[in-house]
């Protein structure tokens, strides 16, 4: 298992993919940023989901000539839906070691990120990733195949997510790199 998640690896929306797990992330994305009108994720690209995000894409200013999301883009719009999703952690930048812990567990307390292990915090289904190409963030989603967001608590922590964010960023100052892995199975961090 990798450290770092992309989201999306390609376009999702008009000109791009239109079903399979990435459509269904940025559906799980838009619902949690409050964007209702995506309906039920599905997994599949229709009138909802394109509504849905011309909503959201109207508020950053973007044209809507064309509604898709990139992977990366000069305006960062899936940074933008992410972070309004809820299901990003700031990390420490240029920070490490016991500076960096500090800065990290101050961000989850001022963020109110939910702690613990039991059925209300996802009974450790969270994996937390680095946010790819993006070495400030990380990123909450579920573990397995494929991965995706949940959508009723979108970030939580437990003993295991947390120790190891913590080592990671007291080591190398985020989650994007060896020695990190954001898996649940092997404890993580190695």
């Amino acid at each position: 298992m990798a450290a770092t998640f992309p989201i999306i690896t390609q376009r999702v929306g008009d000109g791009g993919q239109t079903r399979g797990p990435e459509v269904l992330r940025i559906q799980q994305l838009l619902s949690l940023a409050g964007y209702r009108s995506v309906g039920n994720p599905d997994a599949v690209w229709g009138k909802n989901t394109r509504t849905a995000l011309s909503q959201f894409l109207e508020v950053t200013g973007e044209g809507l000539s064309k509604v898709y999301l990139e992977p990366l883009d000069p305006n960062d719009k899936l940074l933008a839906l992410a972070r309004k999703a809820g299901v990003l952690i700031s990390l420490p930048g240029g920070l490490r070691s016991q500076s960096a812990a500090k800065a990290l567990y101050e961000t989850c307390r001022q963020d109110e990120i939910p702690y613990g292990w039991g059925k209300e915090h996802g009974a450790g289904t969270r994996a937390i990733w680095g946010f790819a190409q993006r070495p400030a963030w990380a990123i909450a989603t579920t573990v397995g195949t494929p991965r995706a967001f949940d959508t009723n608590v979108p970030v939580t922590l437990n003993c295991t997510g947390f120790a190891n964010l913590m080592m990671s960023v007291w080591c190398r100052g985020d989650a994007h790199g060896a020695p990190y892995d954001a898996s649940q199975d092997v404890g993580g961090f190695n």
